[in-house]
């Protein structure tokens, strides 16, 4: 999670992810990059597991564009299963921002 202080204009998020055991098209992992302006909670970003492999750190970057104000005060990762993955494992997010 990050405290977002200005606006920004986010424009690139790394995530490393690394499934153990289980990961196919019935059993994945979703990893959302949220954002939350204190009354809304809202994906900016998203990516499945289903098409990676396991037992593999796999690195999955998303460049579209997304304005964040100065209002949303928070922006996290947050990971939801489907079916009966196996455990995931994140390293620490990459989030590239400019000036709005």
């Amino acid at each position: 999670a990050s405290t977002i202080g200005h606006a920004m204009i986010l424009d690139r998020w790394v995530q490393a992810c690394y499934v153990a055991t289980t990961n196919d098209g019935s059993n994945f992992w979703t990893i959302n990059l949220r954002k939350i302006d204190g009354t809304t909670n809202t994906v900016i970003k998203t990516f499945s597991t289903a098409n990676l492999g396991l037992n593999t750190w796999f690195s999955v970057t998303q460049t579209d564009s997304d304005t964040l104000v100065a209002t949303e005060e928070i922006v996290y990762v947050e990971a939801a299963s489907t079916g009966t993955p196996g455990s995931l494992y994140l390293a620490g997010p990459l989030v590239r921002a400019r000036p709005n």
